[in-house]
């Protein structure tokens, strides 16, 4: 097979280069060390130094703003919850911010938790205003989560999928047709789905996962990107 000039110029603009960083607060002493074995969950916070935390959390953010001037297509960066690994634990917060400080690149918050919302309308709405700051330049990125995530948040892992797949359907939903319609569903119940604002661009949605089959399925069904995460089998 051969490839013309014009495929390889296409090819060469179909690929789009990412940073990502995860700021790791310092000083956190070695398991062996100390009581809480865990790095997440039940580790105590007062480990939490105000003004480390506050260096970790600007050093970061400063970092994924200065993608944008070495030429990257975009950032990229997780949420994280009771541990020392990453300074979002809201990633709604850090993409709206870096909304405010970027004019070109685009911003993938990868790790809002769907099931950590008490109704996926909220979620919404965060989306659609998201992405009106950054005039279009929002991606999503919607992971079930892990166990230590579900423990530090208190959400039940036995309903944990059957919940997130409603719920992504309902922000679908929200997101893509006008409002007010009702909602009837197994974990949701809602009599006016109506979000403002609406989407006024379109946000991509990426799935990370770590294999499953359940996921791989809803990603070719919604045509969404596929993203392997701690998963060191071949797909």
């Amino acid at each position: 097979m051969t490839t013309s000039n014009s495929d390889a110029c296409k090819i060469k603009h179909d690929v789009e280069f990412f940073g990502t960083v995860e700021g790791v607060y310092p000083n956190i002493p070695y398991s062996g060390d100390r009581p809480s074995k865990s790095i997440y969950i039940d580790l105590p916070n007062s480990y939490y130094d105000p003004i480390q935390g506050q260096n970790v959390l600007e050093n970061t953010l400063d970092v994924l703003v200065s993608m944008e001037k070495y030429g990257l297509d975009g950032v990229a960066f997780t949420e994280q919850h009771n541990g020392p690994i990453n300074p979002f634990p809201s990633g709604m917060v850090a993409a709206a911010y870096l909304a405010a400080r970027t004019s070109r690149i685009k911003i993938l918050a990868s790790g809002p938790l769907l099931n950590a919302y008490q109704s996926p309308i909220r979620l919404a709405e965060e989306i659609a205003l998201v992405s009106q700051m950054s005039h279009g330049r929002l991606m999503i990125g919607l992971p079930m989560g892990l166990g230590q995530q579900y423990h530090s948040l208190g959400m039940n892992p036995a309903t944990a999928r059957e919940r997130h797949k409603e719920g992504h359907d309902l922000l679908a939903k929200a997101l893509s047709e006008p409002g007010p319609f009702t909602w009837r569903g197994k974990f949701f119940n809602q009599n006016y789905v109506n979000v403002w604002p609406r989407l006024d661009h379109k946000v991509d949605f990426l799935l990370p996962s770590g294999g499953s089959l359940e996921t791989l399925e809803l990603a070719a069904k919604r045509r969404y990107t596929y993203q392997t995460v701690l998963n060191h089998r071949p797909l």
